[in-house]
């Protein structure tokens, strides 16, 4: 089958959702970077894809992806760093989060221009 099948559009969205969720979270650890007491944010995806996948059939299903929801949670701090937000590393995130958005809308850019030769028959 050509299309995208339901769970991958599911999946692009919430990853896309995610990246969104994870871009404007960084932009507040950096704006809070000179913020007494502030605490330094991350946004938790990744982890429970992991999780997700490898369970007994490795297999992310609808329901199983109802689960894997992105949220923002408390970053650790290291120890020995006398700031809590690092703004070189903050901006490190920032640039990956940046690569990791485009990506996955470029693959998803390309899975549509396939669907789209192949309804017009070939033809532009």
């Amino acid at each position: 089958m050509i299309g995208i099948d339901k769970i991958t559009l599911a999946l692009v969205k919430v990853a896309l959702d995610a990246a969104s969720m994870r871009h404007t979270t960084i932009a507040n650890n950096i704006a809070n970077a000179g913020t007494e007491g502030y605490r330094p944010m991350r946004v938790n995806f990744e982890e429970q894809l992991g999780v997700l996948s490898t369970g007994s059939t490795a297999r992310i299903t609808e329901s199983t992806l109802a689960g894997a929801q992105p949220f923002v949670e408390p970053a650790p701090v290291p120890e020995k760093s006398g700031a809590a937000v690092m703004i070189d590393m903050e901006m490190v995130k920032l640039a990956q989060n940046t690569l990791l958005y485009q990506a996955i809308l470029g693959g998803l850019g390309r899975k549509m221009a396939v669907l789209s030769t192949v309804i017009n028959g070939g033809k532009r």
